[in-house]
């Protein structure tokens, strides 16, 4: 909890070493749950610092520790996020692998979200493997997927896929429909409360635009995206610095001085996962 929280202060420096505590606290108890939860929120915090490869390698021993896990949700977080970190990396025919069988996940448990990531996934890992009608067949369906189930988020990063998909699709796809995939999904990020477009959206928006000589426009896109940019630096900023942070901090700590003896540690866990800390699955 302590170091979830510092990650969502932005500081991921200071969230990291929390973390590291509570992995050093868990591995000793053995709890498969409780150990791979710890290094998939680790390795998301060290995605944030851009250390993909070590990202990669806590994840591939959640993977291995998972195994007795294999029938659970937290098996299949662990396959998106391992494959999300690998077409960082360009393994593509690894990620390849984790999107499948996180498909396979999906079909088991009956989880439309695993279904809908594996399938953007597949999208990525196959355009990137030159397959770009199967690719375009995977982001199409996940698409369908999304907007059947009202899953706003997921239905951006399937418009994205098949954004950039297109090129690859001659005499496939309709001139323009890449730009109209990219207009619908700037639609969608603008009717989410409280969510700003990120500026990798305006970026490619603002690619499009250029290619089809609305250079007035592309322009504009481009601003907004160095905009969109800036605006989350500042956000950050302005987290770190609010007086509330410091409070927080304080509850923080004295939450901390009970948490961090491995008596209470298990309490403390079963906060993080809302339920009990033995696997029962």
């Amino acid at each position: 909890n302590i170091g979830l929280s510092y990650n969502q202060l932005n500081e991921p420096d200071t969230a990291l070493k929390w973390l590291q505590q509570s992995l050093d606290l868990a591995r000793p108890t053995e709890w498969p749950s409780m150990i791979c939860t710890g290094l998939v929120q680790t390795a998301e915090v060290l995605r944030k610092l851009g250390q993909t490869q070590q990202a990669s390698q806590l994840l591939r021993e959640a993977l291995h520790k998972a195994t007795p896990l294999q029938g659970s949700r937290l098996h299949g977080q662990i396959l998106e996020a391992l494959g999300a970190v690998a077409v960082e990396l360009q393994h593509h025919s690894d990620a390849l692998h984790c999107f499948r069988m996180l498909a396979q996940r999906a079909e088991a448990l009956d989880a439309f979200d695993f279904r809908i990531q594996a399938k953007i996934g597949l999208g990525k890992c196959l355009h990137a493997l030159g397959e770009p009608h199967s690719a375009w067949r995977e982001a199409e369906d996940a698409l369908r997927m999304a907007r059947t189930q009202g899953a706003t988020e997921l239905q951006i990063e399937a418009l994205l896929v098949l954004a950039r998909i297109n090129d690859d699709l001659p005499g496939h796809a309709q001139p323009g429909e890449a730009l109209q995939h990219l207009d619908e999904a700037l639609a969608l990020a603008l009717s989410i409360p409280g969510m700003h477009p990120p500026a990798h959206l305006h970026e490619a928006r603002a690619h499009e635009l250029a290619r089809h000589g609305a250079y007035q426009a592309a322009y504009e896109a481009s601003r907004l995206a160095t905009l969109a940019r800036e605006q989350g630096q500042n956000q950050a900023a302005r987290q770190r610095a609010q007086p509330r942070a410091g409070t927080l901090k304080s509850q923080l700590i004295h939450t901390a001085s009970g948490a961090a003896h491995p008596a209470n540690f298990a309490t403390t866990s079963a906060n993080v996962s809302g339920g009990d800390v033995t696997p029962n699955f």
